[in-house]
C-alpha cells in the first residue's frame, strides 16, 4: 500500500474513533509516566521518618528539648508550613558581604 494511502487510512481511523499509532504511543507514555509516579511516591512514603527529635542519640535530643523550652516547646520541625509566619520584618537583621 502507498504511504499517501496508509496515511489517509490512519486518518479514517483516527476519524472512527480506532486510535492511530501515534495517541497510542504517547497513550503508552502517559501510563508510565503515572506508574513512574506512583511509585516514586510509594518510596518516598517509605522514606518517612519520625520527628527530628526521634533520630537524636539520648544527649542530643536532651539538649533539643532543653532549646524547644526557650521556644515554648515548639518543634520547628513538626510546625506546619501553613502556620509559618511569613513577615519579613520579624526576621533579625543581616548583611550579606562579597568575598
Amino acid at each position: 500500500m502507498p504511504a499517501s494511502t496508509a496515511i489517509g487510512c490512519q486518518e479514517q481511523r483516527s476519524q472512527s474513533g480506532i486510535e492511530t499509532e501515534e495517541e497510542r504511543r504517547e497513550e503508552r507514555r502517559r501510563r508510565h509516566y503515572e506508574i513512574e509516579i506512583k511509585k516514586y511516591m510509594e518510596k518516598s512514603k517509605a522514606k518517612e521518618k519520625g520527628p527530628y527529635r526521634n533520630e537524636l542519640t539520648a544527649s542530643t535530643k536532651q539538649r533539643y528539648e532543653e532549646k524547644l523550652s526557650d521556644l515554648n516547646n515548639i518543634d520547628p520541625y513538626e510546625l506546619p508550613a501553613a502556620e509559618w509566619d511569613r513577615d519579613l520584618d520579624l526576621l533579625p537583621p543581616s548583611t550579606y558581604m562579597w568575598t
